[in-house]
């Protein structure tokens, strides 16, 4: 029995949904959410850890609660990389061994409930069998672990990739093949300039985050690194606006100003400052998890320019025995599959996993702006709300009414 994890896209029905609704807001529309709340120390043999609660709402019914350790939240990360080589699951925020446990309820929280939203917004992801667990397992979960492992780490990803995903997902139903070619042309050049631009991306959120938890100075010096985010997502407009990481319904949005805007009226709302940390944070996670998918297409390119050497030298030095002529017909299959796999890769990120990234950091950038503008219009409506009452005021004091 194949137990390679069933993929599809659309809105669980097979349909498509590039071009309409993104899967936040198709999950969101059907009233999917998880909620990660109330960490608890325990005691466990010679050590205690924290657990979280983990309530999953899903299609408006009942929502199920589940305890989950840190570990678990790893280990789950980690095989839905291995079921989907080449997928960007979103990061998780980093293990402290050392940490305020006050601070630590609001800020691994907020990191680890983005995380697992993350997850059940992907219509890829969502659907294996071990998410499902994740949030519904009452059970105890380091069993389920267990038995999962031995599976997953036989899966062979080139094997994923090659059989399973032009037959499952629906942007590649269409797929044929390459021809093998030289090594030097599947150096890709988009793909080159893609991972440039989100490594300069998760270096400089790492910096306008680690400013933003200095506790002496701390807005001052988040400040400072916000005209550098703003240069990286100017970038981003420039990645965005060509051919063929457009997203199919593009509509180019100007952070830029938004943010120049935002560096003044930060200094004296920390409301507004704390929203915007918070979507900066959400961005970090999902560009490291996409950088970590453009590592596994390097490495993947790697292991075809070594197949391909070796073809080479069989070329140069055909075999002269039954021996040789069996080992050359498996290295120009294990050379035909690799193709195969890059090939794949390459067009899955520059035709799909890079217009979905920069259309949700777009949408992120837009709540930004609403939570922004919803702040600044509550601010001026208590302005104009105070200013009426002392005009009020003057109107009926009988001094106010005498000419000066």
């Amino acid at each position: 029995m194949d137990s390679t994890p069933n993929l599809y896209t659309g809105n669980g029905d097979g349909s498509d949904t590039k071009g309409s609704k993104t899967d936040s807001q198709d999950a969101l529309a059907q009233g999917n959410l998880i909620v990660v709340t109330d960490p608890q120390k325990n005691k466990g043999g010679m050590s205690s850890y924290v657990d979280y609660a983990v309530k999953t709402f899903l299609n408006k019914s009942s929502p199920t609660t589940v305890r989950r350790r840190y570990s678990h939240f790893f280990w789950l990360r980690e095989a839905l990389r291995r079921m989907f080589p080449g997928f960007p699951v979103p990061a998780l925020p980093s293990k402290n061994k050392v940490f305020n446990f006050k601070k630590h309820k609001t800020e691994r929280i907020r990191g680890l409930e983005m995380f697992v939203n993350a997850v059940l917004f992907d219509v890829h992801l969502a659907c294996t069998p071990i998410f499902k667990a994740f949030i519904t397992d009452t059970g105890d979960f380091s069993e389920r672990q267990k038995s999962e492992d031995a599976r997953i780490k036989e899966l062979d990803p080139v094997v994923i990739i090659t059989t399973r995903y032009p037959r499952e997902v629906k942007f590649l139903s269409s797929y044929n093949a390459p021809a093998q070619s030289d090594p030097r042309a599947q150096d890709n050049a988009d793909i080159a300039n893609f991972q440039k631009f989100i490594k300069q991306l998760v270096k400089g959120l790492q910096r306008l985050l680690a400013s933003s938890q200095q506790s002496n100075l701390k807005l001052r010096k988040t400040l400072e690194e916000v005209p550098n985010i703003i240069k990286l997502l100017e970038k981003l407009e420039e990645q965005e606006g060509k051919e063929p990481t457009r997203p199919a319904q593009y509509e180019r949005y100007h952070i830029g100003p938004v943010l120049t805007n935002w560096i003044e009226n930060l200094k004296s709302r920390p409301e507004a400052y704390v929203a915007v940390m918070h979507i900066f944070n959400r961005d970090l996670l999902c560009a490291v998890g996409m950088d970590d998918a453009l590592s596994f297409r390097n490495t993947l390119a790697a292991q075809y320019k070594k197949a391909y050497k070796v073809y080479d030298k069989w070329n140069a030095k055909p075999p002269t025995n039954e021996a040789g002529e069996t080992k050359r017909t498996q290295d120009q299959g294990k050379l035909k599959d690799l193709t195969a796999a890059l090939d794949i890769i390459d067009k899955l990120i520059i035709s799909y996993h890079a217009p979905r990234f920069f259309q949700d950091i777009r949408e992120r950038s837009i709540l930004g702006t609403k939570i922004f503008v919803e702040d600044q219009l509550s601010l001026s409506e208590k302005l104009v709300k105070f200013w009426h009452g002392i005009r009020g005021s003057m109107e009926r004091s009988p001094s106010s009414r005498r000419s000066i």
